[in-house]
């Protein structure tokens, strides 16, 4: 099957860049940003500005990178189904050549220079632990697509989803220190990355099939992914509520709407454990993730 392909830079500039999805990556980080405001003292414009600009370019800046390390396993792509959800246009510009893999390494560079001297401007020690976190969420964004071609335990999703972990708890940082809120955070955001990343894999299975890459759904099969996903339902129902109770309010009514939509998400894949099917229940997860994050802030604004 030949590779989408768009004859318009711009196009294929929004498809690397995963473009519709850019307000979700500051909605992410603010979260832990305002539960730090509470914690610590009161609102900032000037860091919250700086944690959204810091939060969009080190996000687009992973998109290009995972693209520019699975350059050549998305030229084996057949099934278009999911690429066209998460990209506009619904193609892979690197991969059909619309855009040349030195251009995707430029603007990689130029987005993490960016995004460091951004870094640079918040005040110590805070500065320290972005730098911490962007060194150790890049490295795992690598090892994750690298290490998946070849394991033979799901060392890559356990490990490399703790990148998106540490990118929401890099938004309690600008402002705030490591502790017991920050821990409870990363509880409930680690959980709630790998039911992501099952789905994410569910709906890639024919994908990832072609690339031959070790991923839940290929080593355990469509039952097996099923397993992982409630598996970590049930950890993060039991881990997050200590943190949900520790936030209360607006946040703790997120939390049972969070709870009654990952349950019906489980409930039809349990029906059918199909590509498709967990391609129409992605939608319903971003959703329940923002809901999530928009009842943490605003929980925290009450509070402040």
């Amino acid at each position: 099957m030949s590779i989408p392909s768009h004859s318009s830079k711009f196009k294929s500039f929004l498809d690397l860049t995963r473009a519709h999805f850019i307000i979700v990556w500051p909605v992410i980080f603010l979260s832990g940003l305002f539960m730090a405001f509470e914690g610590y003292g009161s609102f900032d414009w000037r860091i919250t500005i700086k944690a959204v600009l810091i939060s969009t370019l080190g996000f687009e800046a992973a998109f290009i990178l995972n693209d520019i390390v699975d350059i050549e396993y998305d030229k084996r792509d057949v099934d278009w189904n999911i690429t066209k959800y998460w990209r506009p246009f619904g193609s892979r510009p690197l991969a059909s050549g619309d855009i040349g893999k030195g251009s995707a390494q430029f603007l990689f560079a130029f987005l993490l220079v960016l995004v460091a001297g951004l870094i640079y401007t918040l005040p110590t020690p805070n500065r320290y632990y972005l730098y911490a976190i962007m060194a150790y969420t890049f490295s795992m964004e690598y090892f994750y697509q690298v290490k998946k071609r070849t394991q033979r335990l799901p060392v890559a999703q356990l490990l490399g989803r703790t990148d998106f972990m540490m990118f929401a708890a890099a938004g309690y940082l600008c402002y705030g220190r490591p502790d017991t809120a920050l821990f409870l955070y990363c509880l409930f955001f680690y959980t709630l990355a790998e039911i992501h990343l099952g789905i994410n894999d569910l709906s890639d299975y024919n994908n990832d099939i072609e690339r031959e890459l070790k991923t839940v759904t290929t080593m355990y099969g469509t039952k097996g992914n099923l397993r992982w996903i409630i598996i970590f339902t049930a950890l993060h129902v039991c881990l997050s509520v200590p943190f949900f109770v520790y936030m209360g309010g607006v946040s703790l009514a997120g939390f049972a709407f969070g709870i009654v939509m990952l349950s019906y998400i489980c409930q039809r894949l349990r029906r059918d454990t199909s590509p498709d099917e967990a391609r129409r229940v992605v939608p319903l997860f971003h959703l329940t993730l923002l809901i999530y994050m928009v009842s943490i802030i605003i929980g925290s604004a009450l509070a402040l």
